[in-house]
């Protein structure tokens, strides 16, 4: 399977609990403890694996982060496990966004966390896509559960 399949998946699933066995990662679980009303979420980082996965109060995955580049302790995915193409700019990404008729949002040039990021991101079947640059091109690889997506 590769990562994108993984998406709406349930903590428990078979096949999520194979992931997590294989890249021998743990599942964090993080709760409300300022009593803010904030829903629980779950993590689980794979940083040689280069992905980390998050999961809702429902222990539902809805959102993966994969890190093309190493980052944060993360090494660079690997192409063949992500199930999405990767696109080397910003105008590559918006181009074959539009030529499959995705709503299409980008922004070029955004200083983040001392960063200086453009990014581009679409809908597809189920989920969101974004593609985040860096001035060394494509970085990270973000899904989303469009039931997630605030």
């Amino acid at each position: 399977m590769t990562l994108i399949e993984y998406i709406g998946r349930n903590l428990k699933d078979d096949d999520v609990i194979d992931l997590l066995e294989h890249h021998d990662m743990e599942v964090i679980y993080v709760f409300d403890r300022l009593h803010e009303d904030s829903p629980d979420e779950y993590t689980s980082s794979a940083h040689d694996g280069g992905f980390e996965l998050r999961f809702d109060n429902g222990q539902v995955l809805t959102t993966i982060f994969c890190y093309t580049e190493e980052r944060d302790g993360f090494s660079p995915v690997d192409p063949d496990v992500v199930g999405a193409p990767f696109f080397a700019s910003p105008a590559e990404a918006r181009a074959a966004s539009e030529k499959e008729g995705a709503n299409c949002k980008h922004k070029n040039d955004v200083e983040f966390l001392g960063r200086r990021l453009s990014w581009v991101s679409f809908e597809t079947v189920g989920h969101k896509m974004h593609y985040q640059y860096s001035e060394n091109g494509l970085s990270m690889i973000t899904f989303a559960l469009l039931e997630a997506v605030v």
